[in-house]
């Protein structure tokens, strides 16, 4: 016995061909825009309710300006501004407490509320010991010995990390079309 196929089910796609595909397309476009807004009102952080458990992330990112009552605002910046964090690294070693300035690039948030890694780009490191006892004479040069870090990418374990200090910078254009960061905050 041969099987019949029955054509009214292709044709009935063929002629509301367009009528599934405005569908999907309402779907994604409603779905992308339901996201997107929601996304944003979690940004906003005025309902403590919604913000992330771990306020690392916020420093991490300088979200938390936007935070009421953090007791410090941008004057002239937001938060959306900020491209580009910073960081200054403590870590103290077997030979002396180091010091890694980098730019961050990634980090990892623990489940308990804490800090897993930081991953920062063209670190240099210094020895904190190498910045004490130089005279006012000494030059700029020889107050600080930077070293820099040959690899693309480092990471440093938050467990071996003393004190973290934070800089928060956004590009700005020069007339030369130069690109530079401007500090934010």
């Amino acid at each position: 016995m041969e099987k019949h196929q029955d054509p009214k089910p292709i044709k009935n796609l063929e002629d509301n061909s367009w009528n599934i595909t405005l569908y999907h397309f309402t779907i994604l476009a409603f779905s992308a825009a339901s996201g997107h807004y929601l996304k944003q009102t979690v940004r906003v952080h005025k309902h403590k309710l919604l913000r992330f458990q771990n306020v690392r992330h916020y420093i991490l990112k300088g979200d938390f300006f936007d935070f009421p009552g953090i007791g410090y605002q941008l004057a002239r910046n937001r938060v959306e501004d900020i491209e580009l964090v910073f960081i200054d690294a403590l870590v103290r070693t077997s030979e002396g407490s180091v010091i890694y300035d980098s730019i961050l690039v990634d980090y990892e948030l623990s489940s308990d509320g804490g800090l897993n890694f930081i991953c920062l780009k063209e670190a240099e490191k210094r020895y904190l010991k190498d910045s004490f006892g130089l005279s006012a004479e000494d030059s700029a040069a020889d107050r600080i010995k930077r070293h820099g870090i040959p690899e693309h990418l480092f990471m440093i374990k938050y467990s071996e990390i003393a004190n973290l200090n934070f800089s928060y910078y956004k590009p700005a254009t020069h007339e030369d079309d130069s690109i530079t960061a401007v500090r934010v905050a």
